[in-house]
């Protein structure tokens, strides 16, 4: 599972919030779960972006919920069969979210 650094997480959990997730905090840590996706945040001074890839049910549907967001990529149907589309966090993690279409 992905593993994302971050700033602070008072600043992360609630974008994380926005794509649906639940956080468990933990001292200095915390996971996110969305149905059977999940993610963890690590907090540190020193963080530097990352990305992941994340498997979701409905990407254009997500992607409507999304309006608005900053940093939202357009929704790519290039590939058969998928749907994609890109979303950078508050911290620059590129996010990447895909489903079958």
């Amino acid at each position: 599972m992905p593993i994302l650094q971050c700033h602070q997480l008072s600043r992360s959990l609630p974008f994380y919030a926005t794509l649906g997730f639940q956080a468990e905090e933990l001292p200095g840590y915390a996971v996110l779960r969305n149905g059977p996706t999940e993610l963890h945040l690590f907090p540190t001074i020193h963080a530097s972006p990352g990305g992941c890839l994340l498997r979701i049910t409905d990407a254009p549907e997500l992607r409507k919920r999304l309006r608005g967001q900053d940093m939202l990529g357009p929704l790519d149907d290039t590939v058969p069969g998928m749907m994609s589309f890109q979303l950078t966090d508050p911290d620059g993690n590129h996010l990447i979210f895909v489903s079958s279409g």
